[in-house]
C-alpha cells in the first residue's frame, strides 16, 4: 500500500469509485473483463502449471488433437462466461476459475508424465530431467502458502459487517472498501480505498461519490489509520467480532466522525 511518510516512500493511491451491487454496464468492465479472467486463470496454474500444460498440450496434439481442440473449446467458452461474469458484478474470484483448472488437469498430468518419461539420448532429455525438480520445489512451496489469506472467522465477521450496511444504510448509499468484490455482497456501488491517505482527501472522495461509510478489518485501521479508532476523522458505528475473538479479524464500519 502506499504511505504517507517522508523519505521517498510511494504516494498514496487515490480511492477509484466502482458501480456495484449487480454491477452496472461500465465500458471499461466489458473491455478489462477478457483480460483479468485470463491472468485470473493464468494465475491459478502458477508457473509450474503453466510449464506442465504446455508440455501436455504438446504431447497430446501429436496423438490426440481432438481432445485438445475439445479442452480449448470448453476452456474457452467458461473463461468468457467469467468474462461476462466480470461484466456484470465486477469482480472475479479464484473459486470461478474451479473449473476451468480442474478441466486442465489432465493435460498437467499428461506434461508431467512427458518430463518424466523423456528417453536418455532424446532431444531435450537433460532439460526435462533438470525441470522436474524445480517443478515439485514449487508445488510444495504453493502447498505450504495455501490457507495464508485472511480466515474463516474474519471473512464470516467482513461478510457480517456487509449485511448490517446493506441493511441499515440508504441503498443509493455506497461503501468504502479494500476490495471490490464487498460491493457485491453488500449490493453497494463501492469506494476502493487504500490505507493510509489524508482523511479530508477521503471525506472529499465519499462526498463527490456518495459514500456513507467504510467497512474495513481492525488490524489495517490499527495499523494505518489509528486515530480512527479513537473518532478522530472517522468513528466507529459498528463492530463484528470473529468467532476466534481475535481482535485483528474484527470488521468495522466507520462514518466521518462529522456525522
Amino acid at each position: 500500500r502506499g504511505s504517507l511518510l517522508g523519505g521517498g516512500g510511494a504516494a498514496p493511491a487515490p480511492p477509484v469509485p466502482v458501480p456495484g451491487g449487480g454491477g452496472g454496464d461500465a465500458l471499461d468492465d466489458m473491455v478489462e473483463g477478457p483480460g483479468v479472467v485470463v491472468a485470473k486463470w493464468a494465475s491459478g496454474l502458477r508457473v509450474e502449471g503453466l510449464i506442465l500444460l504446455v508440455a501436455g498440450l504438446g504431447l497430446t496434439w501429436r496423438r490426440r488433437r481432438g481432445l485438445v481442440w475439445m479442452w480449448a473449446a470448453i476452456t474457452a467458452a467458461y473463461l468468457s462466461l467469467c468474462a461476462v461474469h466480470v461484466s456484470i458484478a465486477g469482480f472475479i474470484s479464484d473459486r470461478h476459475m474451479l473449473p476451468a483448472l480442474i478441466v486442465a488437469l489432465p493435460l498437467l498430468g499428461a506434461g508431467f508424465a512427458r518430463l518424466l518419461q523423456a528417453r536418455p539420448g532424446a532431444r531435450g532429455h537433460r532439460l526435462s530431467h533438470a525441470i522436474v525438480p524445480g517443478l515439485l520445489g514449487l508445488m510444495l512451496i504453493a502447498l505450504v502458502d495455501t490457507g495464508s489469506g485472511g480466515s474463516r472467522d474474519e471473512v464470516d465477521a467482513h461478510l457480517a459487517a456487509l449485511s448490517w450496511v446493506e441493511q441499515h444504510t440508504d441503498p443509493d448509499d455506497g461503501i468504502g472498501v479494500f476490495k471490490r468484490r464487498d460491493g457485491w455482497y453488500a449490493n453497494r456501488h463501492v469506494l476502493l480505498i487504500d490505507l493510509p491517505y489524508p482523511d479530508d482527501l477521503l471525506r472529499g472522495y465519499m462526498s463527490a461519490h456518495r459514500i456513507g461509510s467504510l467497512v474495513v478489518d481492525h488490524e489495517h485501521v490499527e495499523e494505518d489509520a489509528p486515530h480512527w479508532l479513537e473518532g478522530r476523522g472517522f468513528r466507529v458505528v459498528q463492530r463484528f467480532p470473529s468467532a476466534s475473538g481475535d481482535p485483528d479479524a474484527e470488521a468495522l464500519v466507520l462514518v466521518p466522525a462529522d456525522t
